[in-house]
């Protein structure tokens, strides 16, 4: 639920965005070939709901069997969020560790998501590709161990 909720406010934050692309008109000689970066991202928006939802069934099910989970996963969190490339470019990590950086299934998301909707490119297939492979391996994974777990969560709650 916590994750279909936000997939909606993430939807409505990029209305505003694009809105905004459109009255600023920073974007306005390519803006008109838009719709082909917004068909992107109804490629980009699934793939990361499904890597998202995938991560929430692993730390939930593990926050009921071990409660620090809880306060652990905020720090783990922020410090994944500082080793993407969210609030920085890629372009300031060493060539020498872009390529071990890039195994981040959250960086080649985030560079798709930015290549579509800041610089109006296609973001390059391989990116998408690891993407949704990792997306689908992490879901996967997600939801055998929620399932495998499940059966005694009333036990421990």
């Amino acid at each position: 639920s916590v994750t279909l909720a936000n997939l909606i406010n993430f939807f409505l934050e990029l209305v505003v965005f694009l809105v905004f692309l459109l009255v600023s008109a920073v974007f306005m000689p390519q803006f008109f070939n838009v719709y082909k970066f917004i068909l992107l991202l109804l490629i980009l928006l699934p793939i990361l709901s499904v890597f998202t939802l995938g991560f929430a069934m692993i730390v939930s099910a593990l926050n009921v069997y071990m409660r620090d989970i809880q306060h652990i996963i905020g720090i783990l969190l922020m410090v994944w969020f500082y080793a993407s490339p969210i609030i920085y470019p890629i372009n300031w990590v060493p060539a020498r560790f872009a390529q071990v950086y890039k195994l981040n299934p959250i960086t080649t998301i985030i560079l798709s998501f930015r290549s579509s909707l800041y610089w109006m490119t296609a973001p390059k297939l391989i990116w998408i590709v690891y993407s949704t492979i990792a997306s689908l391996a992490t879901f996967l994974l997600g939801y055998y161990i929620f399932l495998r777990l499940e059966p005694d969560f009333a036990e421990e709650v």
